[in-house]
């Protein structure tokens, strides 16, 4: 029964990596085509008020698309596996939060849902995390590719999840939450809404830096295997 139970949960996990990669492709196409693409000419979420203004079906199918993912990727942790480790709790977190707050700016269908579809972008790091489980588990952790995959890890994570949501944070959520709160536009649900993605953002960004500190050890652990596998070879 014990085996029976490890081996689900292994074939759980298999499923979960996978399917991760899938979701953050989709997520970093459609979220790329919104900023840049979709609002026509040389118009961008950057530098067009009608376009990060503007929320389209291309939004929607994105936010709905990602919170599939979420409430499935929660099932099968928190029945199936029945996670509960750090990871597991700060993962029950970041579900439930995303998914009651992107549900909720669908409701309002304004820029906060267009913000929503940015903050997708950052998964693209998620590729890369995915992957060194993958390369991990099937026996690959001492060749070029593990070392890498660390390498684009490391990157994509410090651009995408800390730069990058840092940036569009400041310039363009808080720009539009001041400038609306200052016209006095806000209703008290609105508010409510804002301060719950407000929340979700800050807690990914802690995380995040916790993570890249982390990640920071493991390259620095990775690439000193590396050298000395091939120290011992040139011997």
């Amino acid at each position: 029964s014990t085996h029976c139970i490890s081996s689900a949960a292994s074939d759980v996990y298999k499923r979960q990596y996978v399917t991760s990669i899938t979701h953050a492709i989709v997520c970093v196409v459609l979220s790329t085509i919104a900023m840049f693409y979709i609002c026509g000419g040389n118009q961008t979420v950057f530098n067009s008020d009608e376009c990060i203004n503007t929320v389209r079906y291309i939004h929607i199918w994105a936010l709905i698309h990602t919170c599939g993912y979420f409430i499935v990727d929660f099932f099968f942790i928190f029945f199936v596996i029945k996670g509960n480790s750090a990871l597991d709790y700060q993962t029950y977190a970041h579900h439930i939060i995303a998914v009651c707050t992107f549900y909720q700016t669908l409701y309002f269908m304004d820029v906060m849902v267009v913000f929503g579809v940015m903050l997708l972008f950052m998964e693209i790091s998620t590729v890369f995390v995915s992957l060194r489980w993958l390369l991990f588990t099937h026996g690959y952790s001492h060749t070029k590719w593990y070392v890498a995959n660390a390498v684009c890890m490391f990157f994509t994570f410090l651009l995408g999840r800390l730069i990058y949501q840092v940036y569009i944070c400041v310039w363009y959520l808080g720009d539009w939450v001041y400038a609306e709160y200052m016209k006095k536009n806000l209703t008290f649900y609105q508010g409510t809404v804002i301060a719950e993605m407000a929340i979700m953002v800050l807690l990914s960004i802690v995380l995040n830096s916790y993570w890249m500190w982390l990640m920071i050890k493991m390259i620095f652990r990775v690439c000193l295997l590396y050298t000395s596998d091939a120290a011992d070879d040139m011997q």
